[in-house]
Formats: structure tokens, C-alpha cells, sequence
């Protein structure tokens, strides 16, 4: 008696095509799990959210960058007023007292600055005038960032574009100043695309999702960039003449 005809093993060992099949999508199911709670397509937008909420904050800044064999590190007390108004106090550093502002409604490329030591001050009006360019060596960091490359918003940004040749290493919560926060390491496939940035470490404040800290390394492993942003408040009511003039009111005074 002829047996009936059927399409694959229904009983006894699998087939060995079964068995390619089962593990390519294995492997496929399996290679997104190892990136963990990846940070650019889990918290980056819960951080634009909750950006986008918010109308102002303040904090203190605490920078650090390097270059040629060269570094600087400088504290600022920081306000922020949408859509991208800027002000930076310098608290340490070269000229403590310095003040910088950007406004975007006045001049969009320009950064007023007065220096925070008289005579350099008087010689700065006299060469130079108020205002610099934003790219200008003397309103940028050793790697050449500025007022413009400081700001939650701008941290977004630059870190959605730089997803494309970025990928999580590591995810974890940790306690950070005290407070609960979401700690990743960053790695690039292309440094060079990524702003000189080989690896990346971040921690984000797992309540509110503002940037508490991040530290940036080249290739060699050398720490290239490192920012702090320290006792953010959010929506503190900040008034915009603290945006176009150099004395601060008051009322804005960080302790």
C-alpha cells in the first residue's frame, strides 16, 4: 500500500532546514536584545520630551576640554530660556566674573561677552567691541565648542545625529549626586563622524531625564570633553533682559 506523500517530519529529528531557519531567526531576534535598553531609541526621546515642556532652567556648568596637548576647565553658572537664549557667569577659570550672551533675536551668530577683569575689559571694547562670532577661539572650548554647543537642546541633537554611528554598550541605574540616574556607555563605529568621539560616557536623571553628566573620549582613550550639568532647576522664571544685558538681576542669583 502506497504511503501518503507529505512535506516534512512530523515525528522523530527535525528537518535540517528547519534547523537553518530556527537559528537565522535566532540570530536575528537575538543580536537586538544584546544592545540592552538601547539610549537612542529609548531615552533620547523620553529627553526631548521632556525638553520640550519645559520653558527655562538654570544649573551650574562645570566644563572640562583638551586638545593638542592642552586643557582647560571652567565653572559657569548657566541660564537657559527658550527658544535658545543663553547666559554663562564664569565662576572659575581664566577671568572669573566673565559674562557671555547669546541671543538668536539680536544676533544669531554672535556672542556678547565682557571680561571679567577691568583693564582686559576696556582693551576688549576698544579692539574688539562687544560682540564675537560664536566659532571665534576666544568664546570656545579647546575643541571648539561654545555657547551654542552647551544647552540640553543642543545635547539632543548632536546626539541624534551622531546615532547613526553610535550603539549602547552598557545601560544600568546607578545613584549619581544622590539622586537616581540612567548611566550608558556610548561607542562609535566612525570616530571621525562622531566628532572625534570613540566612546561616550553618559548619566541621565532618571526622574526628570536631564543631562547630569557626560565625559567623551578619542580613540587613544584620552578624555577630550567633559560637561557636568550640577543643581539643574527647571521653569525657575527667568526673565529675558537677563539675555541682553550683562548685570543680572538679583532675583536669578544661583547660591
Amino acid at each position: 500500500m502506497t504511503k501518503p506523500m507529505h512535506r516534512g517530519p512530523r515525528h522523530g529529528r527535525p528537518s535540517p532546514y528547519y534547523l537553518i531557519f530556527i537559528a537565522v531567526v535566532w540570530a536575528a531576534v537575538a543580536v537586538p536584545a544584546t544592545a540592552l535598553a538601547d539610549f537612542y531609541s529609548k531615552t533620547l526621546p523620553l529627553m526631548q520630551a521632556k525638553f520640550e515642556s519645559i520653558r527655562d532652567y538654570r544649573c551650574l556648568y562645570n566644563a572640562y576640554s583638551a586638545a593638542n596637548g592642552k586643557s582647560a576647565a571652567i565653572s559657569f553658572h548657566y541660564y537657559f530660556l527658550k527658544p535658545k537664549q543663553i547666559r554663562m557667569e564664569t565662576v572659575t577659570g581664566r577671568y572669573p566674573g566673565t559674562v557671555l550672551l547669546y541671543n538668536p533675536q539680536q544676533k544669531p551668530d554672535q556672542v556678547k561677552v565682557r571680561v571679567g577683569n577691568p583693564v582686559i575689559a576696556v582693551m576688549q571694547k576698544a579692539i574688539y567691541g562687544d560682540y564675537f562670532h560664536h566659532r571665534d577661539k576666544k568664546v570656545t572650548d579647546m575643541g571648539g565648542f561654545g555657547v551654542l554647543e552647551s544647552d540640553w537642546g543642543w545635547f539632543i541633537d548632536i546626539h541624534r545625529e551622531m546615532a547613526r554611528f553610535g550603539r549602547t554598550e552598557v545601560e544600568k541605574e546607578v545613584v549619581y549626586e544622590g539622586k537616581p540616574a540612567l548611566y550608558y556607555q556610548l561607542l562609535s563605529t566612525n570616530p571621525e563622524k562622531t566628532l572625534s568621539v570613540a566612546k561616550e560616557e553618559l548619566w541621565i536623571d532618571k526622574e526628570t531625564y536631564a543631562p547630569m553628566k557626560f565625559i567623551e573620549y578619542d580613540r587613544s582613550g584620552t578624555v577630550i570633553r567633559k560637561v557636568e550639568y550640577k543643581d539643574m532647576v527647571v521653569d525657575v522664571g527667568l526673565k529675558g533682559e537677563l539675555f541682553t544685558h550683562f548685570d543680572n538681576d538679583n532675583n536669578h542669583k544661583q547660591p
